[in-house]
């Protein structure tokens, strides 16, 4: 086997969560260039129908199927049906999120609840459901997205963070318990990237809204400077989760891949950013 072939994903069955689009979608199409089966889920039909029709256009034969990731009883028949359909479940990567972005003495218990639902007791369950089989056939790959929030804090964001904290710790937690059964947990800890979500973000930086905008002229120029800096590409990403799902990455566990920030995040968040540029990373 060549060198390059360790990249291949060949008859790999991988399950990318809420990939009906946006960056599910990006990192299926990059699985399904090196090979993998892809199947994913998504919250409604009219999502999963969207996501269809988006991998056919691209080339891609996909499955797809509504689950909520936060109801164990729908993961666990969506994991059976892929098995009898499809195959077992080879690779997992912990796509679905959500984010809401409000002050933390304004946000509701619900809010709350809701965010670490979707962000972290769903890649729990996602997980538990898959690690089973994994563990009979000593192999497996799961993948979490984390964001940079499981490192950094950021204001109007304590549940995404509390939410993306909690999965980086879960994600070594996987490791320490199945790694002896060949099983890989690792993370991907990216910064802004391009999509639907943060163009939110990007509008509200330019507003004329004086509850969004900066009393001090610098430091709005600054956090604009810094949030259109951290506009990732989606290519990016999707290499980082393909590497660790490959023969390449076995043995590579319980890491956090992280993306570094511009020179103006540098300036902005200084002692946040020395402690994710001293920290252990690949």
């Amino acid at each position: 086997m060549g060198i390059i072939d360790k990249f291949r994903l060949d008859g790999k069955v991988a399950w990318i969560t809420g990939a009906s689009y946006g960056l599910g979608l990006a990192y299926a199409e990059a699985f399904a260039e090196v090979g993998a089966k892809i199947v994913f889920n998504d919250i409604n039909q009219e999502l999963v129908d969207r996501g269809l029709a988006a991998y056919k256009e691209k080339g891609i034969d996909a499955y797809g199927a509504v689950c909520d990731v936060t109801n164990e009883e729908q993961v666990n028949a969506f994991v059976k049906d892929v098995e009898e359909k499809i195959g077992t479940i080879d690779i997992l990567v912990n796509n679905a999120g959500i984010i809401k972005r409000i002050p933390m003495i304004e946000m509701t218990k619900a809010q709350w609840d809701q965010v670490i639902n979707v962000d972290l007791t769903g890649p729990f369950i996602c997980s538990k459901a898959v690690l089973p089989r994994m563990i009979e056939k000593r192999s497996g790959k799961i993948i979490n997205a984390c964001s940079m929030m499981s490192e950094l804090g950021r204001e109007t964001v304590s549940a995404y963070a509390a939410a993306k904290g909690g999965l980086k710790m879960l994600t070594k937690n996987i490791c320490s318990e199945y790694g002896q059964y060949n099983i890989q947990c690792n993370a991907i800890g990216p910064g802004y990237i391009a999509t639907s979500r943060t163009a939110r973000c990007i509008r509200l930086t330019a507003s004329s809204d004086p509850k969004h905008r900066r009393r001090d002229g610098a430091r709005q120029k600054i956090c604009r400077d810094w949030l259109f800096s951290l506009l990732l590409r989606l290519r990016i990403s999707s290499m980082d989760r393909l590497f660790i799902s490959t023969a390449v990455s076995s043995l590579i566990s319980a890491r956090i891949l992280r993306s570094l920030m511009s020179r103006s995040s540098q300036m902005c968040r200084k002692k946040s950013m020395s402690m994710l540029l001293t920290s252990n990373s690949i």
